[in-house]
């Protein structure tokens, strides 16, 4: 079940204790030029290798024991810089409201007097594993509190609280990712969290899409489009319009899935997605975005990212959207998890390919070699 809460009110804490579970926070910023980056802070990530798997067997670890700390940075479209590392669970803090800490990171969201209005602060400082640097910086996004979220409650067999809590917004970002010039970025910002007891396998859920996009009037389009186990040849859909004001509206969708492909692991995506409101009398999509190869960040077996081109309405949007496909069956399966292991920093001993996926992406395969040519101490 897709559960809307009010985003003045912090993530449930139950999940934390629930073997599978989880609880992320998302904040994606991303500018005219396709510059920008997605955080994400979270216990109990599903994507961490082992994590789906030992729940699925009955042996899940709880949500608390496995925080974790994403940081994927886009330069002019193509990913520059990634680092995915998990933490000790003493490493990791959540007050049960709106301050974390993972390593020397700290986060916290803070609102305005009336609760309307929210600006979270990010002071980024983590080590980036073999490459001998930390990556550093500050990220803030402030924004309206979406309200009026209700009238659409999808409901596939467990419960999923997904909650927008700042949209649309505006950020600001200045990280240090190692010997280069400060990436710096201004632009749209977007902000939501996830929560559940159940495990994303666990969910009822066959695969799903995601995705979002600002309009010419400044409004945020979000959208799913959810394919459940029992009737995966019938999506659901349904769309969010999130007014300057923070004042939304729920839509029910209609999906249009064109020229359908396979991606080289097997994942299934299309050259097209367009949303037609069923309510509306109006013929031109709610929203249409083309997924051109060359605008897909990130390719796994369970996974896809797009920053793609969107129209709303029928006109170009002022900026590039974002597009999640993901499977769920397919996240953490054994003949996939040592490619899943190789882009994780882990509290113990690492991939010794690594060095190739976390990191400057320009400087990878020197520090692959440094890795292979030196002793360990003199990474």
């Amino acid at each position: 079940m897709i559960r809307f809460d009010d985003a003045r009110r912090p993530a449930p804490t139950g999940p934390m204790e629930s073997p599978g579970g989880f609880v992320w926070w998302y904040l994606e910023l991303l500018d005219q030029d396709r510059n920008g980056l997605v955080l994400i802070w979270s216990f109990g990530l599903p994507f961490l290798p082992g994590y789906v798997s030992k729940a699925r067997r009955g042996q899940g670890d709880t949500p608390r024991s496995r925080p974790s700390l994403n940081l994927a940075v886009y330069e002019g479209g193509e990913p520059s810089f990634y680092l995915l590392r998990e933490f000790e669970p003493e490493e990791a803090e959540w007050d049960g409201a709106f301050a974390w800490r993972f390593g020397d990171t700290h986060i916290e969201g803070s609102f305005s007097p009336d609760g309307s209005f929210r600006t979270t602060t990010v002071s980024l400082d983590c080590p980036v594993e073999d490459a001998g640097v930390r990556v550093v910086g500050t990220i803030t996004a402030e924004g309206p509190v979406p309200r009026g979220l209700t009238g659409i409650d999808l409901d596939f067999g467990a419960p999923h609280d997904w909650t927008p809590v700042a949209a649309p917004a505006h950020g600001h970002a200045v990280l240090s990712l190692g010997d280069g010039p400060a990436f710096t970025v201004s632009g749209e910002a977007y902000h939501d969290r996830n929560a559940s007891p159940n495990g994303l396998h666990d969910l009822g859920i066959d695969h799903w899409a995601w995705g979002h996009t600002r309009d010419m009037r400044g409004h945020d389009r979000i959208f799913y489009i959810l394919w459940p186990e029992e009737d995966a040849d019938t999506p659901s859909a349904f769309g969010i319009d999130i007014a300057p004001d923070g004042l939304s509206k729920v839509v029910r969708l209609d999906a249009r899935l064109e020229r359908p492909r396979r991606t080289f692991y097997g994942m299934a995506t299309w050259d097209q997605v367009t949303l037609f409101d069923t309510d509306s009398d109006v013929a031109l999509p709610w929203m249409s975005m083309s997924l051109a190869a060359r605008d897909r960040v990130d390719n796994g077996p369970f996974y896809l990212r797009y920053l793609p081109t969107v129209s709303v309405g029928g006109q170009p949007a002022p900026t590039p959207g974002s597009l999640e496909l993901i499977r769920p069956s397919r996240i953490d399966m054994d003949r996939h998890r040592f490619l899943v292991n190789m882009r994780v920093a882990r509290p113990r001993k690492n991939s010794m390919w690594l060095p190739l996926f976390q990191g400057q992406r320009q400087t990878r395969l020197s520090r692959l070699a440094r890795r292979f040519t030196q002793p360990a101490g003199a990474r």
